[in-house]
């Protein structure tokens, strides 16, 4: 799709450089005209590099004939019958290749990318890209229920971060369990964490890590199984809402990460400043 407005801008070149020739005396050869042939394949490497995007084989081959004529310094006449034939080759070949539009209001979910998700959930979240770029970019597309599926791929690295944050022990790896067990533990992990002593830091984590494990029971049940499962499909309103649900939630639970970072980087930052100056 990026390169559909090349395509078109090849396509006018050429027909700017058709009208060009038909505007010299057509018995007339090239070599009489400076510039005019370096000019012309300038044209032609440009069309060339968009042709073989679409894999456009007709005017790739129509192309070649026009370079024979180039080299034997042919008459204008000639080379205008060689470009007229090259555009009727092209347009012929367009119309049977098919063609996706993005309405205006869906384009940035399939330009913007990160500016919709921001660089703090990816530095959190390693690996969580390429499920982030999927879901935008199938919404856009009207993939919605693949979009969905995406965004239960995006919460999953939530998901597996939060149970190594509190140090959750598992019989097997962590990817091979399933949510409800998953959750199940964090949701015992919390309740341990009651015991503590009382202070403004246990309230903090405890309302942070109660408030997330809710969260994610509510995207296992209403979502993620029904989406992984095959029970459900979505339509845009549904798909836009739970991908923007989920970019919110993701950014919430990397805020504790994301801000224990810049600590240590401002503390480092601190140290290497008060160290003597040689």
């Amino acid at each position: 799709m990026p390169y559909v407005f090349a395509l078109v801008s090849a396509l006018e070149r050429l027909r700017d450089c058709r009208q060009r020739v038909a505007g010299f005396d057509q018995a007339s050869r090239l070599s009489n005209i400076p510039g005019i042939k370096e000019n012309i394949e300038s044209n032609l490497q440009y069309a060339e590099k968009q042709f073989k995007e679409f894999e456009l084989d007709a005017p790739l081959d129509r192309l070649a004939h026009i370079r024979i004529q180039l080299g034997v310094d042919c008459a204008f006449g000639v080379l205008d019958t060689e470009l007229r034939v090259l555009n009727q080759a092209a347009e012929d070949q367009i119309v049977r290749r098919h063609w996706a539009y993005i309405p205006l209001k869906k384009s940035e979910f399939y330009f913007e990318v990160p500016d919709l998700f921001p660089v703090e959930i990816l530095a959190v979240f390693h690996g969580v890209g390429e499920d982030i770029r999927e879901a935008c970019m199938c919404y856009a597309l009207d993939r919605n229920t693949a979009c969905v599926f995406h965004c239960m791929g995006i919460l999953q690295y939530g998901l597996y971060d939060l149970a190594k944050r509190l140090e959750i022990p598992f019989s097997d790896t962590l990817d091979l369990e399933n949510w409800k067990t998953i959750i199940d533990q964090i949701e015992s992990k919390i309740r341990a964490l009651e015991s503590m002593k009382k202070s403004r830091e246990k309230d903090q984590k405890l309302t942070f890590y109660s408030n997330v494990a809710v969260q994610f029971r509510y995207f296992k049940d209403a979502w993620r199984n029904h989406v992984a499962h095959l029970r459900e499909t979505y339509d845009a309103d549904q798909a836009h809402s739970i991908l923007i649900h989920v970019r919110d939630f993701m950014k919430q639970l990397a805020a504790p990460e994301i801000a224990e970072i810049v600590e240590a980087i401002e503390k480092a930052k601190a140290a290497k400043d008060s160290e003597p100056k040689p």
